[in-house]
């Protein structure tokens, strides 16, 4: 069985404005289910998107609901942060 991935949740090649974009993400998964999108992402006492950096903030609810089509590639942890060790046993458990 082939997986498809969409890394960065890109489909057509760079655009660092769209690369983990989370509207981009969410288009990509209602127009393209089958396909998985590769994400990175920084856990600090909230939770970012970002290649480079974090740029995108987004809530944890955003990796629950879209979990199925979802490969976190994480970029950071600040294990400092007792709720960023919280938001990580979330993604985890789900």
């Amino acid at each position: 069985m082939e997986i498809l991935i969409a890394h960065r949740g890109l489909l057509s090649g760079p655009d660092q404005y769209l690369e983990n974009e989370p509207n981009h993400i969410k288009k990509n998964i209602k127009h393209y289910p089958q396909i998985i999108n590769e994400i990175d992402v920084w856990i600090f006492n909230e939770i970012y998107l970002g290649h480079s950096k974090p740029d995108h903030k987004i809530e944890i609810n955003f990796l629950k609901e879209f979990s199925k089509n979802l490969i976190l590639h994480i970029k950071h942890i600040e294990f400092q942060s007792h709720t960023a060790l919280e938001n990580l046993e979330e993604i985890i458990q789900n």
